[in-house]
């Protein structure tokens, strides 16, 4: 006897499907995409990822039973890492294109074939991961960064929800809330000495060399590098009723329900709260630069700590930093305040020191930041930029074409502009993805842009891939652009 099941999407759009128990996940996918007018990626029920050979008999679905739904964004989707050299192409066919560095992952070769059906791809610094429609990891790249996961094949087949990465390794949350990690042991690739507490996971944080797990309890457990943060025993006690945690390179703050903080890891990269301890209570959110951390309080004010270069000492601005509503961070902070204007301290030369260009922050909607220097983008589409002139700091020379922007993105040491016409605009380090001068007429209906550390992807409206920048971060994905262009 036939029954009726409804598929949610996050945006509350359902899909009543009419359904015989002997059918699987996968026809009940295909009718519920059908009458959403959308591919899906994943169904799920009750918490858990849905296999596609189950039956709904099987999974205990009755007359009514609601199941949510993932969609596959039409198109594709571009992954690569602020730190790596390399990037990747999810395509709507959920097939991967890779170019860059070879050993970064830019040669997936050694997996293509396993590389089908896939719903989402992880970066490290070095390597990649994905995750197919079975809730199956593949990973390529350095095995030292986490390119190889055969040594725990077993733990993530079927299973695994979403992944983090540290600089080397990488962790994924399994549905039934396990952890499974692979890659470096020092960054946090072995978790197997708390393996028996890592369970009902909800999230995951990384600094460069550990873990931090949040369970739905509010407990949290750490692994990795001690002095990175992968050993939280001193402060085991206070970190109860969380909900958030944060990272630096090296340190992890936790923001608590009751709106208290507890930090550990290294101490000069924020590990400790020190002189801010008995002002950080009614924490709303918490922001990092490299080594400091910055939490916004419910009354919209700030408090700072970790290294005061990068942003951990705000007392020079403290005056200024009120109705704060996001923080933005490079190698130093910028605030953004209700009213659109913007507080900026930390490293002067890297964007800490903003008053050459203070009379033109104002009505900020976002900002950007590459190493040493931000971008602002303004409501009426404009841009305005600060810090060290060579990392991006410095746009006046194409400060008059910077209008209608609608997005930027940033290397280490340079931006990319998407204007809403579909063209782009760089400036920065030449070698850094600043110069785009070579596939300036290419860069046309542009939808979407990524970066690496040194290179920008940018893909079109009709599948092609244009890239520019340094070859050795991905600049030049020209060995794979017949692949890209034939099956996009």
């Amino acid at each position: 006897m036939s029954f009726t099941v409804s598929v949610a999407l996050l945006s509350g759009h359902l899909a009543n499907v009419e359904v015989l128990p002997s059918q699987s996940v996968e026809e009940l996918k295909r009718a519920a995409a059908q009458v959403l007018g959308r591919p899906l990626t994943a169904l799920a029920f009750q918490g858990r990822r849905l296999l596609r050979g189950d039956t709904l008999k099987d999974l205990g679905l009755q007359d009514g039973g609601v199941v949510s739904a993932v969609v596959r964004q039409p198109g594709s989707v571009l992954c690569g890492h602020r730190r790596s050299g390399a990037f990747a192409a999810l395509k709507k066919d959920g097939l991967v294109a890779t170019w860059g560095h070879p050993d970064c992952g830019g040669d997936s070769r050694n997996v293509q074939e396993k590389l089908v059906n896939v719903s989402q791809l992880y970066a490290s610094s070095c390597a990649f991961a994905a995750i197919n429609e079975e809730g199956e990891v593949i990973a390529w790249g350095d095995p030292a960064y986490g390119g190889d996961c055969q040594s725990v094949a077993s733990e993530l087949t079927g299973h695994v929800q979403h992944i983090h990465a540290s600089q080397r390794a990488f962790a994924a949350v399994r549905t039934d809330g396990r952890v499974v990690a692979w890659g470096s042991g020092l960054c946090g690739g072995d978790c197997s000495a708390v393996q028996a507490q890592l369970y009902q996971v909800k999230s995951l944080v990384a600094t460069h060399r550990a873990f931090a797990a949040l369970r739905y309890d509010g407990a949290v457990i750490t692994w990795g590098h001690a002095q990175c943060g992968g050993d939280s025993t001193a402060v085991k006690s206070q970190l109860v009723d969380v909900q958030e945690v944060y990272a630096t390179e090296t340190a992890f703050a936790a923001l608590r329900s009751d709106g208290k903080v507890v930090a550990w890891g290294d101490v000069l990269c924020g590990g400790e709260v020190g002189s801010a301890r008995d002002r950080l209570d009614n924490v709303s959110a918490i922001y990092t630069s490299n080594k400091a951390f910055a939490a916004v309080k419910y009354d919209g004010t700030v408090v700072t700590w970790g290294k005061a270069i990068s942003g951990g000492d705000c007392s020079a601005v403290q005056d200024k930093l009120v109705d704060v509503q996001h923080i933005y961070c490079g190698h130093a902070m910028a605030a953004l305040r209700g009213d659109g204007s913007v507080v900026t301290w930390g490293h002067s030369q890297f964007g800490g020191d903003s008053r050459d260009v203070q009379d033109q922050l104002l009505d900020v909607q976002q900002i950007f930041a590459t190493d040493a220097a931000f971008a602002a983008l303004k409501t009426d589409g404009s841009v305005v930029s600060w810090g060290h002139g060579e990392y991006g700091g410095d746009s006046s020379k194409i400060q008059d074409q910077l209008t209608a922007i609608q997005s930027i993105q940033a290397t280490s040491a340079a931006f990319a502009a998407l204007r809403q016409d579909g063209t782009v605009l760089t400036w920065g380090l030449a070698h850094k993805g600043g110069d785009s001068s070579s596939v300036q007429d290419q860069l046309q209906n542009v939808e979407e842009i990524a970066s690496s550390y040194g290179a920008f992807a940018a893909l079109r409206s009709d599948g092609v891939v244009v890239t520019w920048g340094d070859a050795n971060y991905g600049g030049d994905s020209a060995p794979v652009q017949p692949l890209v262009v034939e099956k996009f």
